[in-house]
């Protein structure tokens, strides 16, 4: 049996970028989904229909919707590969990710690949 390897290549590449869009996608979710305990109320100053209003807990973690729309994938094809960069550019991005003393950390990045099958999505695609 012979293998055509630059089909081979193409199929390849193609379910991976499929598979590297929707781990960002999952990612995304994780931020515009999740609800979690915050250990004070916050004043919030923009959006979700709480302009000015205290927030109180539990809640999820978009305010501005800065963080939600700062995501950027970038793909670069490798030669031996294929590589994925998420970003998300807003100033925040590691506040939220890491916490400060006074508000929880979460590790959106981590929680959103923990919760995605790569292999499923890579065979699925």
């Amino acid at each position: 049996m012979r293998t055509n390897l630059s089909e081979w290549r193409k199929d390849f590449e193609r379910r991976a970028i499929a598979c590297l869009e929707e781990l960002g996608e999952t990612i995304q979710d994780t931020l515009t989904e999740e609800v979690r305990d915050y250990p004070r109320e916050t004043k919030r100053k923009y959006g979700r229909g709480k302009t000015g209003k205290l927030a109180g807990s539990p809640r999820d973690v978009v305010d501005s919707g800065d963080l939600v729309d700062s995501y950027e994938l970038t793909i670069k094809p490798l030669a031996h590969g294929i590589r994925g960069i998420y970003a998300w550019h807003a100033d925040h991005a590691a506040i939220v990710w890491a916490g400060t003393s006074k508000i929880p950390p979460y590790p959106f990045t981590r929680i959103g690949t923990d919760n995605f099958s790569f292999e499923e999505t890579f065979n699925d695609s």
